[in-house]
Order: C-alpha cells, then sequence, then structure tokens
C-alpha cells in the first residue's frame, strides 16, 4: 500500500538526573528559580510522531512518503530514514533552521521538565498535499504545528485521499469546532486512552460517536 505520513520530524535529547528536582527547588523560591541539575545520563534518540511511524511502517514492510519540514541539522536523521526505506522526497529543507527539537530530563522519581524548539516546524504549511505527485492510497495525519494540521487535513480531503486522524499532542491545542472539522473529514480515528476522555471533555465526542462518524476508530489501552 502506498502511504503518507504528514507529521513532525524531530531530535529528542533526554538526560537522567540521579537524584530529585525537590532536592534542589525551594517551593518559596520559585519566583527566582535558578539551578543546575547534574545529568550524568544522555542520550539523543530519532523523533518526531511523522519519523516515528514512517520508521515503524518500515519494520512491517511498508515504504512510506514523509511529509515534513527540517533544519540543517537533520543530515544524520535523514540516513536513519533512508537506510529504513523511508522516501524523503518530501522532506523540506528549511535554511537557517533547526530540525525541531526536544529537550527533557527526569529524576530518580519520574518527575520530568521539558523544553520544546520548533525550529523548522513552523514551516509546515509550505508543503503541500498537491505538489505529491507519487500515488497515495492513505495517509497518516500526526502532529507537526497546528496551522499544518488543519491545512493538510483539508487538503488531504480535497484531493480524495482517505487520511487516519492521528492527534496525540496536538490534541489539547485544537478548539472544539477543530477537532469536529477534522473528524468530518478523516475516514479513521486512531487515540490512546487519555486522548479518548480528553475528546470527550474537549469535543464532546465519545468512542461511540467517533464510530458513527468514520469507518475505524483505534484505541490504544498501553499495559
Amino acid at each position: 500500500m502506498s502511504l503518507l505520513v504528514c507529521g513532525a520530524l524531530a531530535y529528542d535529547t533526554l538526560f537522567s538526573f540521579h537524584g530529585r528536582f525537590d532536592s534542589q527547588i525551594l517551593p518559596d523560591q520559585l519566583h527566582k528559580i535558578s539551578t543546575t541539575f547534574l545529568a550524568p545520563t544522555m542520550r539523543r534518540e530519532f523523533g518526531g510522531m511523522a519519523g516515528n511511524i514512517a520508521y515503524s511502517l518500515t519494520l512491517l514492510g511498508e515504504k512510506p512518503l514523509v511529509m515534513g519540514t527540517v533544519g540543517e541539522d537533520f543530515q544524520p536523521y535523514r540516513q536513519h530514514l533512508l537506510r529504513a526505506g523511508v522516501d524523503d522526497s518530501h522532506i523540506r529543507l528549511i535554511r537557517q533552521q533547526y530540525t525541531a527539537q526536544c529537550f527533557g530530563i527526569a529524576d530518580e522519581d519520574g518527575n520530568q521538565l521539558m523544553a520544546f524548539h520548533p525550529g523548522a516546524m513552523e514551516f509546515s504549511t509550505d508543503n503541500h498535499i498537491a505538489d505529491i505527485q507519487q500515488p497515495v492510497e492513505l495517509a497518516i495525519l500526526s502532529p507537526g504545528g497546528h496551522r499544518a494540521f488543519l491545512q493538510h487535513s483539508q487538503e488531504l480531503a480535497a484531493a480524495g485521499i482517505p487520511f487516519i486522524f492521528d492527534p496525540g499532542q496536538e490534541l489539547p491545542l485544537l478548539s472544539r469546532e477543530e477537532i469536529h472539522q477534522i473528524v468530518e473529514l478523516a475516514s479513521y480515528v486512531t487515540i490512546n486512552d487519555y486522548e479518548s476522555e480528553l475528546m470527550r471533555e474537549r469535543a464532546g465526542l465519545t468512542v461511540d460517536d467517533l464510530r458513527r462518524k468514520v469507518t475505524a476508530v483505534v484505541v490504544t489501552r498501553g499495559s
């Protein structure tokens, strides 16, 4: 099957702090916090929803096409995708920008502090479904910027391409009206258990409501 994945490509840099955050953060001094956490463990991973989905699809024998925007530091990630068999012909390089980056540090209790730099992802609306020459049987619409999420859902529908709505971490940023708009255009919806509750609260859509609007709904429960 010819598959298109729309969304973010990002680097994830993760640190481990061998201690507890509350040992270095004074609750009564939060208004002027200034501290450093020694992190002996660090790892850098290839991330972003579109990249993760596309790579996973290659493990299932597919050769997906990815549409996203990246910065001048993307080359190692590009080589990773090409080795896996991902089509990178619609990954757009944005000059003088970094690829989207997530930086996180976790303490020994599992508490996390995160920082996200969207970088080249802010230019995702520069990509258009109409620019794709390859045949596409199914698309996966994953988080890659609020405006791009809305734009690409409309462009996929206009092109007659069925798509899976995978809102992920973008869901809290979408309004009730925007969620309903995308669901009406989608053929499938995939969410996790938490997102199903968030969908109900933000948009008034239960899983049963979604089933009546799309061909299929997938709710992952985790383990």
